[in-house]
């Protein structure tokens, strides 16, 4: 009855995913370019992944970041920020914050503050900045300059400061920004213009198609294509 149901559904949610017990097979070549590329310092530290869906984009990915000994901070640009400006941008700063601190999204920029301890090396004159980025819209909080043009520099400098203190505190950990497609160009533009260094995490951008112009350019690119008998 109930019970030998409830007993049944218990044991297939402990059960591990079989698709995650099937081998990886097929990419060989794309797979040791994407492991490499961590593991030697000469290399470029921004990579593009780019098939059409259910290529296996996503699972080369994952697959060479555990034979690399990597870790993965997943972040997703979502179709309904597409016109938000620096709505990635956004989600990566609450995603690092949420990193390192494991709680919830705070509610002021005290607690903000905080939570960015570890990451907080240099950081703190770009603090106001990045907190009016990713403060919850309910807190409508006023941003910190009202030159847009000099925000958006603080913000940028800012950025690449956390980027570069979030290296130094997880020296294997790579920026998976999947899928891309939906980048905002705002993001687009400030992700493209940070300098390709290896003092910043590396970065895997997965597109479902061909790299757009807005894509930087300046690293390694793996297109994927169907599989052939």
């Amino acid at each position: 009855g109930r019970v030998v149901a409830h007993e049944l559904l218990r044991e297939l949610a402990d059960a591990p995913d079989p698709f995650d017990e099937w081998p990886f097979v097929g990419r060989v070549e794309a797979l040791a370019r994407l492991t490499e590329n961590w593991r030697s310092p000469a290399s470029p530290m921004r990579a593009i992944v780019c098939g059409p869906p259910g290529i296996g984009k996503t699972r080369l990915v994952t697959t060479a970041a555990a034979r690399a000994g990597m870790r993965l901070l997943r972040v997703s640009a979502h179709p309904a920020s597409r016109r938000r400006p620096l709505a990635l941008v956004r989600r990566i700063v609450q995603s690092v914050r949420a990193y390192v601190a494991d709680t919830r999204m705070p509610r002021s920029i005290e607690a903000f503050t905080a939570d960015l301890a570890p990451l907080r090396a240099r950081l703190d004159p770009y603090l106001d900045a990045l907190w009016y980025l990713a403060a919850p819209d309910a807190l409508a909080v006023r941003p910190p300059d009202p030159d847009p043009r000099t925000l958006r520099r603080t913000l940028a400098e800012g950025f690449e400061r956390l980027l570069a203190n979030l290296r130094r505190y997880d020296d294997r950990l790579v920026l998976l920004l999947d899928p891309f497609d939906d980048c905002d160009e705002a993001s687009a533009l400030l992700l493209q213009d940070l300098p390709v260094t290896e003092l910043r995490p590396p970065t895997v951008m997965v597109l479902r198609a061909a790299p757009s112009p807005a894509a930087p350019d300046d690293g390694l690119i793996i297109t994927l294509k169907p599989l052939t008998r």
